[in-house]
């Protein structure tokens, strides 16, 4: 496999190891993921990339950001501000809707609730962000030549 065809997500702040729900459904997740041969690169805060997203996010296709991790409003607007063309997709819960400033809504592409969705189903909508975020970035030949290959 080519690298160009390895899709990579980045996800922030999202417990994966507490033994909670919401850890069982993003480890599964994270599984669903890798299993479509995607790169998972999870980091738990915020400070190792708030210097350096450029030199970690930039490998990414696709950022999951927990909503409850800390300063997880100042990495959106940090992330939107670097690369206005990447998805960012919110982890949350339907009874923190009311909560997130509108500000937030209109910087991210989309919200998952990680308790509501199948992993599955979240998964297969990251990878499919993902996707497109790749070949909106890719030179039009380049991005022909893949689309060949993908169907010979």
């Amino acid at each position: 496999m080519e690298p160009t065809d390895t899709l990579s997500v980045l996800i922030i702040g999202a417990d994966t190891t507490s033994g909670s729900a919401f850890s069982h459904n993003m480890q599964a997740l994270i599984n669903h993921l890798k299993d479509d041969d995607m790169n998972v690169i999870s980091v738990e805060t915020f400070e190792g990339l708030k210097d350096g997203f450029i030199a970690n996010g930039a490998m990414a296709d696709c950022v999951l950001i927990d909503w409850h991790a800390k300063s997880a409003r100042e990495l959106i607007k940090l992330i939107r501000e670097q690369n206005k063309y990447i998805s960012i997709f919110l982890l949350t819960e339907p009874g923190d809707l009311s909560k997130i400033p509108v500000e937030v809504f209109s910087t991210i592409d989309e919200y998952a609730w990680i308790l509501g969705d199948t992993p599955e189903f979240i998964a297969g909508r990251v990878k499919s962000a993902a996707r497109k975020y790749r070949k909106a970035i890719l030179p039009p030949m380049f991005g022909a030549l893949m689309d060949f290959s993908e169907d010979f």
